[in-house]
C-alpha cells in the first residue's frame, strides 16, 4: 500500500508538468494495474534528462536512469546485435528518469523532489504558457 501510495503522489504531483508537455507520465492501460516498484518519466531528449538528472543531484536527490538496452549490453553485442538496432527502444532508454522512490519516502520529502524539478522546468513552463 504504501508504495502505491508513493507511485500515485508523483502521478498527481507532476500532471502540470506532463500538461506542459515536458515530461511523459508512466501510462497504465484500462484494464491493468501498476506493480508499483518504481517510478519513472520520460523527457524530450537525452540532454534535457541529463540536465534534470544533474540538477536533481545538486539538491542530493538521486535519480536514476538505469536502463540499458539489451541488444547494446555485452551479451547482445556478442549475438551479433549493434547499436543503431532497435532505435526506439535506443531513445526511450536515453529519456527516462527513475525518481527516488521507496517505501519510507515521506509525502515532504517527495514534494521536495517535485518543488526541486519544478525549479529546473519553470523557465520552460513559463515559455510554453506563452506560446498556447
Amino acid at each position: 500500500e504504501r508504495r502505491r501510495a508513493v507511485y500515485e503522489f508523483y502521478l498527481r504531483h507532476l500532471k502540470e508538468l506532463e500538461g506542459c508537455g515536458i515530461l511523459r507520465l508512466p501510462i497504465i492501460p484500462d484494464g491493468y494495474a501498476a506493480n508499483y516498484h518504481m517510478f519513472h518519466i520520460m523527457l524530450q531528449d537525452q540532454a534535457t534528462r541529463d540536465r534534470l538528472m544533474f540538477h536533481l543531484s545538486q539538491h542530493n536527490i538521486q535519480a536514476v536512469s538505469h536502463y540499458v538496452p539489451l541488444h547494446t549490453s555485452a551479451m547482445g553485442l556478442r549475438l551479433g546485435y549493434a547499436e543503431g538496432d532497435l532505435p526506439v527502444t535506443e531513445d526511450s532508454s536515453a529519456r527516462i528518469l527513475r525518481l527516488p522512490f521507496y517505501t519510507q519516502l515521506t509525502e515532504e520529502e517527495q514534494l521536495r523532489v517535485v518543488h526541486t524539478m519544478e525549479l529546473f522546468f519553470a523557465g520552460r513552463r513559463s515559455r510554453a504558457a506563452r506560446v498556447s
